[in-house]
């Protein structure tokens, strides 16, 4: 299961992003693989996450002092990333 949105407390906490995507890992949940699959992006410094309180947690960069077609976009573009790495990490044998 995932949550995506506002998380007002991880951005004071951290000062990334005030949005996150969770992913929990809980025993009916992917949790636990969608960090495997994350694992190399700290190698290859693609992207940031966090696990804390078995969720995985991953801010959504926005970039600053853009327009809101550009933030909007640049938002997709990322979550289009998170997307693709699940879909080829789940190919994997």
């Amino acid at each position: 299961m995932a949550w995506f949105g506002v998380h007002y407390a991880l951005w004071k906490r951290y000062g990334t992003s005030p949005l996150w995507l969770f992913f929990y890992f809980a025993d009916w949940s992917n949790g636990q693989r969608t960090q495997e699959l994350f694992d190399p992006w700290r190698v290859r410094g693609d992207g940031l996450f966090f696990c804390e309180e078995k969720k995985l947690l991953i801010p959504v960069p926005i970039p600053a002092g853009e327009a809101k077609e550009e933030v909007v976009r640049s938002v997709q573009s990322y979550l289009k990333t998170i997307s693709d790495t699940l879909t080829t990490g789940s190919e994997k044998p």
